[in-house]
């Protein structure tokens, strides 16, 4: 609370006790324009920690907060995102180490490719969006502000996603930093209009599946894309074919723009996505098997009735998307869950320091994980249960490191380069 600094003291003893005695007042305020106000925050944050809503970790702002404090993070946020970056460890570690052979864990490792980016990509549009909140809270000036910042940033995630691209085709990066740049001028958009934006970003993209040539540029037996560095090979493998493309990825960031105006705080709210979401990602599954049967009996080939009725990722058609998406709304809203009942435990602080440096962790998977196996012949001649190991072993590490890095420093390395160029 700000007061002149020419007041008297008894003026000042009052004001504050006004407020104090206005805080504790746990009403809702609202709902206007998609945006929901949550009514009091019971998320408990650790001492010292930053406030960056996509990368490192997405606050939430309440009443109470406006007024008397900065924004409070959201712990469990950063705990998905640390899971998000074990699934890619594990997914990554066995293409490299097993020659797909046909274990149960390989077949689970197969399954769950994309759904991490799926996770990272709902909690970038909860960050956004919360974000925004903030931002319109303040007035026009604060949303000018967060527009510059969203822009600064996709045009930052842009450029690294293409020189990662030089390493590492899966990159999601330049999705990322695309879909800052299309979320930008959404910010204040309410939450139908996104949902119908997103639905229609997924129906441009089957209609493109089906009158474009998806394999383009594809060798999928070796997983080399052709042409990639032309300028047709890089657009469309940005916005269409690549392992994660513009079309629909983006969809998923909107959706989670609209999730980032429901009350994390609340466990009915919680409970609820976690239901809804593993609700969503049964049926997707449940039905995707009759779906392929049936369009392969129609005398269609067997491959192009996985692609278009399947959950896999590539193409990343509706059935996955539902499924993908589920799956992370469940993941989240359980990682949040779990660090509000154990906000001071060392596994819950270890994981949010892995997820507050998310991006450096994203990238040193694969140079430093991925490039380390192949240096030292580790590759495609190991059991998947070894793989599942080794990425467990490395992700532990990450945990350890994360941890007593996150005591000294407020952003991780790669998180500090984002501050300092892109705000």
């Amino acid at each position: 609370m700000v007061c002149p600094i020419h007041a008297s003291l008894c003026h000042v003893a009052t004001g504050f006790l006004k407020s104090r005695s206005r805080q504790p007042e746990k009403k809702q305020v609202g709902i206007r324009d998609g945006y929901c106000r949550p009514t009091e925050s019971r998320t408990m944050h650790a001492e010292g920690e930053p406030t960056d809503p996509e990368s490192l970790a997405v606050p939430v702002v309440t009443r109470a907060a406006t007024q008397s404090s900065p924004a409070t993070r959201i712990v469990g946020f950063d705990v998905a995102r640390s899971l998000a970056i074990f699934g890619m460890a594990v997914i990554h570690f066995n293409l490299v180490m097993t020659d797909g052979g046909s274990s149960w864990l390989q077949w689970m490792a197969d399954r769950a490719a994309g759904r991490p980016a799926a996770v990272f990509m709902i909690l970038a549009g909860i960050g956004i969006a919360i974000r925004s909140r903030r931002a319109a809270e303040q007035g026009a000036v604060a949303i000018h502000r967060a527009r510059r910042v969203l822009i600064r940033r996709g045009m930052f995630f842009l450029l690294c996603g293409f020189v990662f691209l030089t390493v590492w085709p899966g990159d999601i990066l330049r999705v990322y930093g695309v879909s800052f740049l299309i979320a930008a001028p959404l910010l204040l958009l309410p939450s139908r209009p996104l949902l119908i934006l997103a639905a229609s970003i997924i129906a441009v993209f089957v209609g493109m599946v089906f009158l474009l040539d998806f394999s383009a540029g594809w060798d999928f037996k070796t997983l080399h894309y052709a042409g990639l560095w032309t300028a047709q090979g890089a657009t469309r493998n940005l916005l269409f074919n690549g392992f994660r493309a513009v079309f629909p990825w983006t969809a998923l960031l909107l959706m989670g723009m609209c999730l980032g105006r429901i009350d994390w705080s609340s466990q009915a709210v919680r409970r609820t996505t976690i239901l809804c979401g593993l609700m969503v990602t049964t049926i997707a599954e449940v039905i995707s098997r009759p779906l392929v049967a049936m369009a392969i009996s129609a005398g269609n080939p067997s491959a192009d009735a996985v692609a278009v009725f399947g959950t896999d990722s590539l193409p990343a058609m509706p059935l996955f998307l539902l499924s993908a998406g589920g799956l992370a709304c469940a993941v989240i809203a359980c990682s949040v869950g779990c660090a509000e009942a154990r906000p001071r435990g060392l596994i819950i602080r270890s994981l949010a320091a892995t997820g507050q440096t998310a991006f450096t962790w994203y990238i040193a998977h694969v140079v430093v994980g991925v490039g380390g196996l192949y240096a030292i012949g580790f590759v495609q001649r190991h059991t998947s249960l070894l793989a599942l190991a080794t990425a467990t072993g490395a992700f532990a590490l990450a945990m350890f490191s994360s941890h007593v890095y996150r005591r000294r420093f407020r952003y991780g390395p790669l998180e500090w380069v984002l501050r300092r160029v892109a705000g």
